[in-house]
């Protein structure tokens, strides 16, 4: 893909633009932002305008783009830029997680890829690092989930950041930077990505799945917080329907109905977790299962925030646009402070299950603070 093809990062676009014109490239980058706004797309279209024989200038036509309109890129049709399109270059190195399977060492191929550990980063980034490229004028090694590289590979990659060889470039995509060390970030030149619009996401996933009623596609859209990427995985596991479900549970929920609605969410919990065991094989069943807890959380959270919106006269920030009657029915009768609390108690929830609380006590004091905050008292978790 192109560079001019990344859409909506047009700071990104300048920072490369200026570096590449006035030679100062950086030779490591990390690349923060939500996942699914381009990161990955941009470091390979980078790629290949630093391994094109002929780069061309190319218009940006993009409406953040008003004071640059144009950029270099690759040309698209030399033997390099064609490379890197069929994904067959030899000079550009995608790491990740699960490349400890193509270890050499058989011991370490059986281990599960839970993390970006030091034999993958010595191995496929380190040692090769220090090779000549095989066929272009440089190397580029591309680290996915580069926040989930443990203490000792950061440590082990620290020397080829700071010193790598003059055809080596390394761009670390991360959404999170508060997981790699100082001594990794001090190394490298930051360069933000942003949400994408919400208005380009419900084109893009209206475009690539039409059946998608126009309601369906606004909520993808909207609860993916500027991700082409989350929005299409929701449409996939079919969020959209299990949201609605929850919503039915929330609007109803009161001390009786409490315990039962905490044994359908950590069961609809189990159910889901199926799905992200497919897309991450190594993660476990109970893992997978806090991962739906977690998604189940974060659409409870989002209902008592329209909730908020909707008693605060802000209906722009609506989620739920199509449960527009039951959010106003709700809203009278909760106050402000409970709808603030309701919130809280979500995020403190999501919290708890992200270091590895009981996952029934810590649903089950959810759901029944919840019900307290629905019927106009406050919630004895709260704090």
């Amino acid at each position: 893909m192109p560079l001019a093809d990344v859409l909506y990062q047009t700071d990104a676009h300048r920072q490369v633009q200026l570096a590449i014109s006035q030679g100062r490239l950086a030779h490591a980058y990390i690349f923060h932002g939500p996942d699914g706004v381009g990161k990955e797309m941009f470091a390979r279209a980078l790629a290949q305008l630093l391994l094109c024989d002929q780069p061309v200038e190319a218009a940006l036509d993009q409406p953040t783009a008003s004071d640059m309109n144009t950029i270099q890129q690759g040309c698209g049709v030399c033997q390099e830029c064609v490379a890197v399109t069929n994904d067959s270059h030899p000079d550009i190195h995608s790491i990740y997680r699960q490349l400890i399977r193509e270890h050499p060492d058989a011991a370490l191929r059986k281990r599960k890829a839970l993390e970006l550990g030091v034999d993958v980063i010595r191995h496929f980034i380190v040692d090769k690092a220090s090779f000549t490229p095989l066929r272009g004028k440089i190397k580029v090694f591309i680290v996915r989930e580069a926040d989930r590289i443990t203490v000792a590979a950061q440590n082990a990659l620290l020397k080829t950041l700071e010193e790598p060889p003059g055809a080596t470039h390394i761009i670390l995509l991360a959404t999170d930077l508060s997981r790699l060390l100082p001594t990794t970030l001090s190394r490298c030149q930051v360069l933000s990505f942003n949400p994408l619009p919400n208005a380009f996401v419900r084109q893009t996933l209206s475009a690539t799945q039409p059946e998608l009623s126009p309601g369906h596609a606004d909520w993808c859209a909207r609860i993916a917080g500027g991700s082409i990427g989350t929005a299409t995985v929701a449409c996939t596991d079919d969020q959209y329907n299990i949201n609605a479900k929850l919503i039915d549970q929330l609007v109803s929920l009161d001390a009786q109905s409490s315990s039962g609605i905490s044994r359908a969410w950590i069961e609809e919990s189990k159910s889901m977790s199926s799905k992200f065991r497919q897309r991450d094989p190594d993660i476990s069943d109970s893992e997978a299962s806090r991962r739906g807890l977690r998604l189940l959380i974060k659409f409870a959270a989002t209902w008592y925030s329209d909730i908020l919106h909707l008693l605060t006269n802000d209906d722009d920030g609506l989620i739920n646009t199509t449960k527009k009657t039951q959010l106003q029915k709700a809203s009278q009768r909760m106050q402000i402070d409970h709808a603030i609390n309701a919130i809280r108690r979500c995020s403190l929830a999501e919290y708890h299950l992200q270091r590895n609380a009981n996952t029934q006590l810590s649903i089950e004091t959810l759901v029944n603070d919840l019900a307290r905050l629905n019927t106009g008292k406050q919630a004895i978790s709260a704090a």
